[in-house]
């Protein structure tokens, strides 16, 4: 039996790209919801879109030699919103998109976030929808949606701002209610203001 002593190492956060607990990829689950927050305790981001009224609908994961990608379909009936995080197999390693996908053609337009990031997105084109890549020092991210252009910066800023607060809540001890207070200083600070 181990015993704890005062030298005992600390528990460290996980590492998203410990791939030994990510389900297989295709795995149909019935309690999706609790698939995503699985991978949220073991690193991931996985943005929730469940205040937006959309549920997760599909769950996958996917491994190249050079990433470890994580996809979640968001929807009602059928998947409108698929978010996939991509995050580099060497620790420390900056991401450079998701290698399981193209790059975005030449024609992309660039954005800038009112909470801070750019991001890259092709706009929509009659019924195909928009696709964005954002890139942060933790993960690379593409977003595709058929939800209207103009959606993209919430989706996206959303996104960041779940990003950022779980580095955070990864990163340290803080009470509860702390992090819970830094976390609405961040949405209240990403939100437009209204002009005039």
């Amino acid at each position: 039996q181990d015993t704890l002593s005062p030298h005992a190492a600390l528990p460290i956060s996980p590492t998203p790209t410990d791939t030994v607990a990510l389900p297989a990829a295709g795995t149909a689950s019935t309690d999706r919801r609790g698939t995503v927050a699985e991978l949220r305790g073991q690193g991931w981001t996985v943005p929730s879109l469940v205040g937006a009224g959309l549920e997760p609908l599909t769950v996958d994961t996917a491994q190249t030699a050079e990433d470890v990608e994580v996809v979640v379909g968001w929807g009602r009936d059928e998947p409108t919103v698929t978010v996939r995080e991509c995050r580099p197999r060497i620790v420390g390693a900056a991401p450079e998109g998701c290698a399981s996908t193209a790059p975005l053609s030449t024609g992309a337009q660039e954005r800038r976030l009112a909470g801070g990031g750019v991001y890259r997105i092709v706009p929509a084109g009659g019924e195909d929808g928009w696709t964005a890549e954002l890139t942060t020092p933790q993960a690379a991210y593409r977003v595709e949606a058929t939800l209207p252009d103009e959606r993209a910066d919430a989706v996206l800023t959303h996104l960041l701002v779940s990003e950022r607060a779980r580095v955070l809540e990864l990163g340290g001890g803080d009470a509860v209610e702390e992090r819970l207070e830094r976390g609405l200083e961040r949405i209240a600070d990403a939100v437009p203001r209204p002009r005039g």
